[in-house]
């Protein structure tokens, strides 16, 4: 769909792909807009995966905490990304929240990191 239609179109191939053909349509107007909106940051994120992903040396070269939060109800392979950076990260911590897969920054235990680095400044 996002190849015939554009880049417009790659919220709503992600999540037909995701949550089935239909599942754009019931999505708020807000929500449908946001996505359309990132279209070229998720195209971003996918190609970065096409070609075996990210790069492992830059990534075990960073030398700052790292939070990485997924959510409790985001489908399986939306952790699998997680999982891989986890691996890759040095100073890495991930976290399950509960929720969907529009996880809220405000979240505790998101607060809670954040809080734990300011004070480490």
């Amino acid at each position: 769909m996002a190849a015939e239609e554009g880049v417009d179109a790659v919220g709503e191939a992600l999540i037909a792909g995701v949550a089935g053909a239909d599942a754009w349509r019931s999505l708020p107007d807000d929500v449908r807009r946001m996505l359309t909106g990132n279209g070229p940051a998720l195209l971003a994120e996918l190609r970065a995966f096409e070609d075996g992903g990210a790069d492992r040396a830059a990534l075990a070269a960073i030398a700052q905490p790292v939070l990485l939060v997924t959510a409790a109800g985001s489908p399986p392979e939306f952790h699998e990304p997680v999982e891989a950076l986890a691996a890759a990260l040095p100073d890495a911590r991930t976290v399950l929240v509960e929720g969907g897969h529009l996880i809220d920054p405000a979240s505790p235990e998101v607060v809670a990191f954040v809080e734990e680095v300011l004070a480490a400044a």
